[in-house]
């Protein structure tokens, strides 16, 4: 792609309701994360929580920082 960025960085993680975007620089929005709180979560265990949907959400925003580190 002659070095062209097609999702420049910083990607940043932006807080929706029920879950969290993670946008670039231009606000494109590359991942949403969702999660479920309360009485939903309790009868499904395979539902994230607002916590580890955050953490997950700050994991890919550093994506583009992880890839330019030298191997």
């Amino acid at each position: 792609m002659d070095g062209i960025r097609r999702f420049p960085p910083p990607w940043r993680v932006r807080r929706t309701a029920g879950g969290y975007c993670v946008d670039t620089a231009d606000g494109i929005t590359v991942a949403y994360v969702y999660f479920v709180e309360g009485f939903r979560r309790h009868f499904d265990g395979r539902a994230l929580t607002d916590d580890e949907a955050r953490r997950i959400a700050a994991g890919i925003a550093r994506l583009p920082e992880l890839m330019r580190r030298p191997g």
